[in-house]
């Protein structure tokens, strides 16, 4: 039992460094001009890397899909389909919120480019 309770210590002291590591990073300095550009070079940068990787899984997707469909029937698949989808849904919205966060605090651009 003392183990358990090990474990849920450590647990919990890795949420409250989590939280301590955020506001750190979020009250830092944007940095000057130059700095920011540099930043917002390596962003588009990893956007288009994210937006190269997230094509090539939705055509993995799309064939495993369509393999459960053949070999196991169509509910599977949708089964696939919905639990891919919510997952992905719910994995891009908190990244786009926390970016666009990010930008307004830092009183940059925020990610659609307009200025904040």
């Amino acid at each position: 039992m003392t183990a358990l309770w090990v474990i849920v210590l450590c647990g919990a002291l890795s949420i409250v460094y989590a939280i301590w590591a955020t506001a750190s990073v979020m009250k830092a300095d944007a940095g000057n001009p130059r700095m920011q550009e540099i930043a917002a070079a390596v962003r588009e940068g990893a956007q288009a890397y994210l937006k190269r990787q997230y094509m090539t899984i939705a055509v993995v997707g799309i064939l495993i899909f369509a393999l459960l469909a053949y070999f196991l029937g169509m509910l599977v698949a949708a089964g696939f389909a919905i639990g891919r989808c919510c997952r992905c849904g719910r994995l891009h919205r908190h990244e786009r919120l926390g970016s666009r966060q990010r930008a307004h605090r830092a009183g940059r651009d925020d990610v659609a480019g307009r200025r904040t």
